[in-house]
């Protein structure tokens, strides 16, 4: 199906209520734009924080890496002490 919509003097365009509604886009979320190759714009709805999350967790998941793995790599490095580890261990102490 094809909308249409008029842009304003300002640049404004409104998304047509079906196309937000199929995109489950909400007053206030963001949206992001893209160009595709043939010179067409994407619109797409922004992915929130919920699901950043969702899929991050997935992703530490798939490759092994545990909530508490993850605690300790984010107490190493707020203790500063996580990388100075890693080059210790790899290049040996500086003099």
């Amino acid at each position: 199906m094809t909308y249409f919509s008029t842009i304003t003097s300002k640049g404004q365009v409104t998304l047509p209520v079906a196309l937000r509604r199929s995109l489950h886009i909400e007053p206030g979320q963001q949206v992001n734009f893209s160009l595709n190759d043939k010179q067409e714009i994407i619109i797409t709805a922004a992915p929130t924080l919920e699901d950043i999350q969702q899929n991050l967790a997935a992703h530490f998941k798939k490759i092994g890496l545990t909530e508490a793995k993850l605690r300790s790599l984010a107490v190493d490095y707020k203790n500063g002490d996580g990388q100075a580890a890693q080059v210790t261990e790899k290049y040996g102490r500086s003099s």
